[in-house]
């Protein structure tokens, strides 16, 4: 950046400040608060004539063990859009049949194609038991 582009955002910074304190000093002086914006998921709120949008539901990413991790690399790479020979889908080679009925049994409404619900389905079926339905699991604990 040449001197008169660092002049310009030094302005423009100080510019933006400067609103946000005249703002806040202005809602002292009347002797309130400023408008509090409450979020509603997914929605437009309107209060005191501000306008906001929501954030999106956030979910973190599922963290998997070590072991998950090493039979996800032995199923499929970490390629989530790997078919198996047997039709096993994406990153943890879950058959549609066996996806159907570990979703049941969990109460879990995925999509067999997202790598993020695969990744909470496996996780799910090792910490109730159903490790032993992956056939590198059996390769990696023998």
């Amino acid at each position: 950046m040449n001197l008169l582009e660092d002049i310009f955002l030094a302005i423009l910074i100080i510019g933006i400040g400067g609103i946000l304190t005249w703002a806040f000093l202005w809602w002292n002086a009347l002797g309130t608060e400023p408008p509090e914006i409450k979020y509603a998921e997914g929605n437009i709120i309107q209060n005191n004539s501000l306008i906001a949008i929501s954030p999106l539901p956030f979910t973190p990413p599922v963290v998997l063990s070590s072991l998950v991790e090493a039979v996800i690399q032995c199923e499929s790479g970490g390629d989530n859009t790997k078919v198996g020979k047997a039709g096993e889908i994406g990153l943890c080679q879950f058959k549609k049949q066996t996806w159907d009925w570990m979703c049941g049994l969990a109460d879990f409404k995925g999509d067999i194609y997202n790598e993020e619900d695969q990744k909470w389905l496996i996780k799910w079926a090792f910490e109730n038991g159903l490790e032993k339905h992956w056939t590198c699991f059996k390769k990696l604990t023998n």
